[in-house]
């Protein structure tokens, strides 16, 4: 397991309406898992790549999304 990032985004002056959002990004079973979280509308994105060493060729550019999953109760 590689956990290569966590960023807190907080207040954009440039775009003052967009919610605090927390960004955890993890290779785990070779595979690149983003995880997107914005506490204040409850909310979480989470992305899964397709195996990073047998399924991407990284000459045809960036690995596919095979797994996406949205939580969103409130509908925002």
């Amino acid at each position: 397991m590689k956990f290569y990032w966590c960023k807190w985004y907080g207040y954009d002056e440039e775009f003052p309406d967009e919610p605090n959002y927390l960004v955890i990004s993890v290779i785990l079973f070779n595979r690149d898992f983003h995880l997107i979280l914005i506490p204040s509308y409850f909310v979480f994105v989470l992305n899964v790549t397709e195996n990073l060493q047998t399924q991407w060729n990284e000459l045809n550019g960036p690995p596919n999304i095979p797994y996406h999953y949205t939580f969103n109760p409130l509908g925002k």
